[in-house]
């Protein structure tokens, strides 16, 4: 679709410091705030933004060597060039609330599930193949945690992301930037994603790390700057450039090694290993979503067919929100959230764990990953992985 059914509301009726000022130093999660300061999506929904540009993951699998870790990094500053206009926050998953996304070209499907209600903890699965006959399977966990500092609210991620390719047994990592949300004070909010990201392919030993430099003012948002490395260590060529722009590589003077990268790729005198693609036509009526994030919450009726009722397209604050009724998105938030306090509650009266659907946690584990939430760079594969079964109930809607 090419736009929401109604535009964002211009005008918010309440004052959000007025909430925001008793929580300096805490943990928004646990926060109740009106429906009306969200975008309408919700947070597991965000994480399928990351395969907005999936292309370049397909040319990182189909490449080799120091090419793939170059066409692996140009995918993963992909992901944040679309953030940097959302002023709203997504809305929080609730327990055992799940989605999935099936790429057009219908080589990849992602499936999405909230496995822990506080702190908020999603686990994600996808599954593909690549143009070129390339296989691959992405797991991993994402725990967000936000806090209030007076004059910015800050938004981190823990976990990282973990790909494996079968037929190979390759394996590669990497993490995730934070946000920053300014002017919650006074003023025009506006968004930065900062932080240093590491991309280490474990298998063969390319490395690569970029940096989302904060910006001084909005003007100057996104600036990338990074390197890679090839599997002896050797610095192989320098990135540079912009995530809400082109991105590009840059040959090491002098460089010795083995590797020869690929000649399209000559800095600014070649081509850029990414260019981002802008928002939605009429953007800022509409949460500043670019088209990709247009289509998440979009519900047809050959959607709907075989929708699983823990799918959140189902959700009916998030709904309400996107056809503009602001009232009936936050009463449906408000009953949500009571509904979830009031099961925490009775998990805890009962000293019951909630158990995941669609996922568990890796056998050989070890005693360590039971308190640990999420798994980390060093660890090369997801804390949980897929149980199998869900597309198989998503063909015949039996849930």
């Amino acid at each position: 679709r090419a736009r929401l059914p109604a535009p964002q509301p211009v005008n918010q009726s309440f004052s959000l410091f007025s909430i925001l000022r008793h929580a300096i130093g805490k943990d928004l999660t646990k926060i109740s705030l009106p429906a009306t300061i969200n975008q309408p999506l919700t947070i597991i929904q965000r994480t399928v933004e990351d395969l907005e540009y999936i292309h370049l993951l397909y040319d990182a699998l189909d490449a080799r060597g120091i090419n793939r870790m170059t066409a692996l990094v140009a995918f993963c500053v992909s992901a944040f060039g679309g953030w940097y206009w959302r002023k709203e926050k997504p809305f929080s998953p609730t327990l055992g609330e799940t989605y999935d996304w099936t790429s057009p070209d219908g080589r990849v499907r992602a499936l999405v599930e909230q496995v822990e209600y506080f702190p908020p903890v999603c686990v994600w699965h996808v599954e593909g193949t690549s143009p070129g006959g390339t296989r691959f399977e992405m797991s991993g966990e994402l725990a967000g945690i936000s806090k209030f500092w007076g004059s910015y609210v800050e938004f981190l991620v823990n976990g990282c992301l973990h790909m494996r390719l079968p037929d190979t047994g390759e394996r590669f990592s990497w993490e995730k930037a934070a946000m920053h949300v300014h002017n919650v004070i006074s003023g025009d909010l506006w968004i930065d994603m900062v932080g240093t990201q590491r991309v280490v392919a474990h298998t063969t030993g390319e490395t690569a790390s970029f940096k989302l430099h904060r910006a001084s003012k909005r003007e100057r948002r996104g600036k990338v700057t990074g390197e890679i490395r090839d599997k002896d260590g050797a610095k192989f060529a320098t990135v540079a450039g912009s995530a809400v722009g082109d991105v590009y590589v840059t040959p090491e003077p002098g460089y010795v090694g083995s590797e020869t990268l690929d000649p399209r790729y000559r800095g600014q005198e070649g081509d850029p290993i990414f260019t981002w693609r802008g928002l939605a036509p009429d953007a800022m009526q509409q949460y500043g979503f670019t088209e990709f994030a247009m289509s998440l919450n979009e519900l047809t009726r050959e959607q709907l067919r075989n929708l699983p009722p823990t799918d959140s397209r189902l959700r009916p604050d998030t709904r309400a929100l996107e056809d503009g009724d602001g009232h009936r998105a936050n009463v449906s938030k408000a009953k949500i959230e009571e509904q979830n306090r009031r099961l925490d509650k009775e998990r805890k009266k009962k000293k019951e764990t909630h158990e995941p659907l669609w996922f568990e946690k890796r056998d050989g584990a070890g005693a360590a990953s039971k308190s640990r939430k999420v798994n980390y760079l060093e660890h090369g594969e997801g804390l949980y992985k897929y149980k199998g079964g869900y597309w198989e109930r998503r063909e015949t809607g039996q849930w």
